[in-house]
């Protein structure tokens, strides 16, 4: 993605629309202080997310509004909108489908900002991410000024690490783990009330099936209550039935009601809106009555103020003209004085041109007296500077021998001292580097352990999950086959405490599916007795036996019975109806009997009977009872083996959770071991590097120390051959002597001539000076007389015009009272309008107001009536309802329709029937006999139902919250591995562009950067160390502001060389840099310019004006406005010479 420009409209200083191309190289913003440049930058940042008000130096957001001027009103708005080139389809997927993005931020005054990618709303948190994944946004280090770069010199490693996450492009990264994280929190919360509410349902799931199960035994003994609870309900239905025929006859009346209320109610509205129609016109009367006596308040106003500022300028003219005729007296005084000048500077230069006749012969004189005094001074003086010039040469060449071979003895013994020195340092250098180890194999051994450890340790998650899920899976069966074993234990319990106290038939014998009325038929009457007991009631063995009847199946056959009841069954046939059994009566011998599944019994002597409901249930009872005396046994067992299946799943669980605690451990151990193996490996190569450099730089020095001594041992050589071959000082200072004491005997002489002459010159110069003044002076005299009456009359012409001046001011002030009388007389007018047309607006607006007090209390007396069908609504709806209820009950609990009630109570349709209570009473009576069972609950079945859906939406749903949870901290996990290996990655390839451009930057030199403060990239700061040349290594907050600040804007341009913003921004970073570093810079973005990065400058300093490619001049030639102006650099440059070449 590539940003092209922003367009910005109604943004602070910039009330009308502008638009700011950002084209490939270099873009400029200039301008005066004060004239809007940092609002360019500030909008630019601004439509980018920025949410800070105090950083767009406002005290709210609102202020980033244009506020208005005199001459302008405020803006209600701001937009800027940013132009993104996306045709190479790099974007969010989102917004991925357009060649071009416009990306907007509108904020409206009091209601917020809101934002747009190509027309379509968006939040703004996907437009900073859109920003951070292009390698910039509000708070991006692309954005460079002079406090960043402070920031960055100042700020803290961990704070300077946001210039390598941007480089490395792990912002957005980041923003997405944070809020996968947030996530993870929510949907961990999620699954802990999702587990919470599944234990919930279990334990409710548990309950309801011993519930139905109770329900289901003791619905058998309800059906004997059915005629006394179909009596209560048909009570019920009769009185459900009469309260809703009543409420429906109150709904009828009501609705009558509401009728004419509403037709009353528009006829009211009709009335209303014809009012206020017909009083329009008026209120429109009282308006422009309004407006018109405004204006006239206006004009007066105006007219008083044109009165006083012609008063104003009437003083102003009067005193003008006192002025002027002041300056006149003084003109005419000036050219009285000068006349009077000028006649005396006439006299004088007369005098002084008759002296000057004289002066020539004196001087001809004087000078040549002095002539012949040089003449004979110079001779000596020849003399005299040849002797001390070869003096003074002969002792200059001594000293400089001198003082030649005392230096070059000096810089020899510094030499020696500095080679010695130096053999010393590298010997130190090289031993110490011999002396650091080699490439560290504990660390590729520690990067394999920790490799196998963390797949280790995956495989330990992996497999304590699976343990855990095995565990709870285990958990829920055992607790289901307890929960199942409870059940049946406690039903056992309760069918066995409702036996009879002795042994009876029921519990000796066991009857097949479908044949226990059967076996009860053949029975009756006999249940009770004991088996071989002693008693009155007792069954024995006996040897006479009667054969089933004919054409019957023996009961025997679907029995199992002891011995002493075999001659009973045995002579007992079974058939599957009723004429089935007629048909074999008459066939039947003494002793026999033939009894139906249904349950009756026809005997050999013709007594017939029908078995009773309680005889009928013993069968059933004991034949529950058995089979759960079965199902207990076998749920034990299960449960027991489900207790060792669980224990050793637990065992299992724990196992592996200490194995992934301890691989996990070792792994943090080994990671922990790694990194310092790692930092140590790194201090060692750092060292290593420092130490080769050191010991390179060391041997140039040794040799151009062996150099340096040749050098000096030759010099010296020739320094002392030379010495040898100087003339004696002693002979040429005689010489010098001697001429000297002529020479002072001549020169005196000619100090005396040329001090004559001097005197006899000064005084001809003198004359000729005053001369030249004087006339002068008459030059002078002349042009201030002419330039003083020019003066007197331009002063004479300004006092005719101040009086004309004056005298127009006069009319105009006589004329202001009269036009403001008619101004009033005018008012007065409008005055008297303005009451009778109010008068009017008042009268209307009192008829529309009451029409709307009449509305409005039809209006609240139809919603009184419309409450009150609502209530009678509900009412019939509750009625219904409760119908609708009591016929859902009759039919679950009698499985009847109402009409039915009356047959199944055994009553007449209309009957006078007892109240409720009395049925209700007689309800409870009959379910007396079911005490003994407890109270159960009749719906548990459907309520088991429900809650086994919840079960089963539950368990989905907490297996789904699983599975996100999961795959959230995989996410996060990713995440962070791929911030990791981002940072890592950028780091070093940041590290050596930044030492390259240091190098650059500073023309020699080293430098480098260092990850401090944790093992971990994520949580490490960034430390930059720099050596400048000539300096030793040290850290940035050692060196010079200047080195300090192109160190920082290395290290910013070393961010765009691995992931080159699209814009960057240098707001007047330069304002602090001499015009070397100025020039290094601008080189430096010129360079980077002819990538990808497009740079946006504001600047004042004019070298790096002359760099740019373009300049945008921000103006405010209306107070308070911002207007943009654009030069093309090389346009203009072709244009200018287009001109000189036609010139």
């Amino acid at each position: 993605m590539k940003i092209t420009g922003f367009k910005i409209a109604g943004f602070k200083s910039f009330a009308d629309p502008v638009e700011v191309n950002i084209a490939p190289g270099m873009t400029g913003i200039v301008g005066p202080n004060g004239c809007g440049k940092s609002n360019v930058i500030e909008s630019f940042r601004w439509s980018m997310g920025e949410i800070s008000a105090k950083s767009m130096r406002a005290d709210s957001m609102d202020d980033v509004i244009f506020g208005g001027t005199d001459l302008r009103a405020p803006k209600a708005a701001c937009e800027v909108t940013t132009i993104i080139d996306n045709s190479d389809r790099t974007a969010p997927v989102e917004f991925n489908d357009a060649d071009v993005l416009e990306v907007s931020r509108r904020l409206d005054r009091g209601e917020g900002s809101s934002y747009k990618v190509n027309g379509k709303p968006v939040k703004a948190k996907d437009v900073r991410v859109l920003f951070k994944d292009a390698g910039i946004g509000a708070s991006s280090s692309a954005l460079v000024s002079q406090g960043k770069v402070a920031a960055i010199i100042s700020a803290k490693p961990l704070d300077r690490k946001q210039v390598l996450e941007e480089a490395a492009g792990v912002t957005g990264l980041a923003s997405r783990r944070h809020e996968a994280d947030l996530r993870l929190r929510a949907t961990e919360q999620n699954l802990e009330q999702a587990e919470n509410l599944e234990k919930g349902l279990s334990d409710q799931q548990s309950s309801l099936r011993r519930q139905a199960r109770q329900a289901k035994f003791r619905q058998e003994v309800d059906e004997l209550v059915r005629a006394a609870e179909a009596t209560a309900f048909l009570v019920r239905w009769r009185n459900a039935s009469a309260k809703l025929v009543a409420a429906n006859q109150e709904h009828e009346r009501i609705e009558t009601v509401i009728k004419d209320l509403m037709t009353s109610h528009i006829h009211r509205q009709v009335e209303l809106e014809g009012l206020a129609a017909r009083s329009a016109p008026t209120l429109k009367l009282r308006t422009d009555a309004e407006m018109a006596h405004a204006l006239a308040l206006a004009k007066i106003d105006n007219l008083r103020k044109e009165g006083e500022a012609a008063r104003r300028q009437f003083a102003a003219a009067e005193r003008n003209i006192a002025r002027t005729i002041s300056d006149l007296a003084k003109s005419k005084q000036e050219i009285g004085d000068s006349a009077e000048e000028f006649l005396r500077l006439k006299d004088e230069q007369t005098v002084i041109k008759d002296d000057k006749e004289y002066d020539t012969v004196l001087l001809e004189e004087a000078t040549a007296d002095l002539l012949d005094a040089q003449q004979s001074l110079d001779e000596v003086t020849a003399k005299l500077n040849e002797s001390a010039g070869k003096l003074a040469a002969v002792k200059v060449e001594w000293q400089a021998s001198e003082r030649a071979i005392s230096d070059l003895q000096r810089r020899q013994e510094t030499v020696l001292q500095k080679r010695s020195a130096n053999q010393q340092r590298i010997s130190s250098a090289r031993s110490e580097l011999a002396s650091l180890p080699a490439t560290d194999e504990e660390l590729v051994r520690l990067a394999d352990l920790l490799q196998r450890l963390n797949e280790e340790h995956a495989q330990a998650f992996t497999a304590k999950e699976a343990a855990n899920v095995s565990m709870s899976e285990i958990s829920a069966v055992l607790t289901a086959a307890k929960t199942k074993l409870s059940v049946m234990k406690s039903e056992l319990s309760l069918l066995i405490s409702s036996r009879q106290k002795s042994a009876s038939i029921s519990e000796a014998v066991t009857v097949a599916d479908g044949y226990d009325l059967a076996f009860a038929a053949a029975f009756a009457g006999e249940m009770d007795a004991t088996i071989s007991g002693g008693g009155d009631r007792s069954w024995n063995v006996q040897g006479v036996r009667q054969g089933p009847p004919n054409a019957a199946a023996p009961l025997l056959r679907h029995v199992n019975a002891p011995q002493e009841l075999h001659a009973s069954l045995g002579a007992v046939g079974v058939v599957e109806n009723e004429n089935d059994a007629l048909a074999l009566i008459e066939g039947l011998l003494p002793g026999q009997m033939i009894v139906t599944t249904s349950g009756k019994r026809f005997r050999w002597d013709g007594f017939r009977s029908t078995v009773d409901d309680y005889q009928a249930e013993e069968m059933k009872r004991e034949r529950r009872i058995r089979e759960l005396q079965v199902e207990v046994e076998e749920t034990e067992k299960v449960v027991e083996r489900t207790n060792e299946e669980f224990s050793k799943a637990q065992e299992l669980a724990k196992h592996c959770s200490v194995t992934e605690q301890q691989v996990g451990a070792e792994a943090d151990a080994t990671r922990r071991a790694l990194a310092d193996a790692r930092a140590k490996q790194t201090e060692i190569e750092t060292k290593r590097l420092s130490l080769q450099t050191l010991i390179e730089t060391l041997e140039e020095g040794s040799e151009s120390f062996e150099i340096d001594i040749i050098g000096l041992e030759e010099e010296m050589a020739r320094l002392n051959e030379q010495r040898a071959g100087l003339a004696s000082i002693h002979t040429v200072e005689a010489e010098v002597f001697v001429l000297k004491g002529s020479q002072k005997a001549i020169s005196e002489q000619y100090e005396g001539r040329r001090r004559q002459l001097e005197k006899v010159r000064r005084d001809a110069e003198v004359r000729v000076e005053r001369l030249a003044s004087i006339e002068q002076k008459i030059v002078d005299f002349d042009r201030r007389i002419v330039h003083a009456r020019e003066h007197i009359a331009e002063l004479e012409v300004r006092q005719v015009e101040y009086q004309a001046e004056q005298a127009s001011l006069q009319e105009l002030i006589e004329r202001l009272p009269e036009d403001e009388a008619a101004a009033n007389e005018h008012l007065e007018e409008l005055s008297v309008q303005l009451v009778e047309a109010a008068r009017a607006a008042q009268e209307c607006e009192a008829l529309v107001e009451a029409s709307k007090v009449a509305v409005k209390t039809a209006e609240e007396e139809l919603g009184s009536r419309r409450e009150d069908r609502a209530r009678i609504v509900a009412e019939i709806k509750a009625a219904q309802e409760a119908s609708q209820e009591l016929v859902r009950i009759i039919e679950e609990s009698l499985h009847l329709s109402p009409d039915k009630l009356a047959a199944v109570a055994g009553v007449e349709e209309n009957a006078e029937l007892p109240d409720v209570a009395t049925c209700d009473g007689r309800v409870d009576g009959l379910k007396k006999r079911r005490e003994a069972i407890g109270a159960v609950n009749p719906l548990a079945e459907a309520q088991l139902k429900e809650v086994e859906e919840k079960l089963g939406k539950a368990n989905a749903a907490r297996d789904e919250l699983r599975t996100a949870v999961k795959r959230l901290r995989d996410q996060i996990a990713a995440f962070d591995r791929e911030r990791r290996e981002r940072l890592i990655e950028a780091f070093a390839a940041i590290d050596g562009h930044f030492r390259d451009l240091f190098t650059r930057v500073f023309g020699g030199g080293r430098a480098f950067l260092k990850l401090s403060g944790s093992d971990d990239p994520l949580e490490a700061g960034l430390e930059i160390f720099a050596s400048p040349p000539g300096k030793n290594l040290q850290s940035m907050s050692l060196l010079s502001g200047g080195e300090q600040a192109m160190t920082a804007l290395a290290l910013i341009f070393a961010a765009f060389l691995i992931r080159p913003a699209p814009v960057c921004v240098l707001d007047e970073v330069d304002a602090a840099l001499d015009d070397a570093n100025i020039d290094r810079l601008t080189r430096l973005v010129e360079e980077l310019a002819g990538e990808q990065t497009r740079f946006l400058v504001i600047t004042h300093r004019s070298l790096t004006m002359s760099k740019c490619d373009r300049l945008y001049g921000v103006t405010m030639a209306e107070k308070g406005v911002s207007k943009l102006m654009t030069l093309d650099m090389e346009q203009a440059a072709t244009y200018v010479q287009a001109r000189q070449g036609e010139a």
